[in-house]
């Protein structure tokens, strides 16, 4: 279970196109959980931005599958991704 308080963790998007464009395969960061609700929870995420990570505090939205941890993050800033071609992906 998800527990109130301030923690360590790394992401990485599962689109691996987007990790092998922005040169990371993981981005480590610092989450403090603000609220739990069962299987719900909310906090504010710090990126790492020395391992791709985006600027700024943002708000997580996360819940619990299984052995897993899905959450979406909401940036004060928009992250776009260029590849060689000029392919954007946010």
């Amino acid at each position: 279970m998800i527990q109130l308080g301030h923690w360590t963790g790394q992401y990485r998007f599962e689109n691996e196109k987007q990790n092998k464009i922005r040169g990371f395969e993981k981005t480590f960061f610092e989450v403090e959980i603000l609220t739990v609700n069962d299987k719900t929870f909310t906090g504010r995420i710090w990126d790492d931005l020395a391992t791709g990570g985006t600027k700024g505090v943002g708000e997580i939205l996360g819940k619990i599958i299984g052995d897993r941890i899905d959450f979406v993050k909401f940036m004060p800033v928009m992250t776009a991704v260029v590849d060689s071609k000029g392919t954007i992906e946010i």
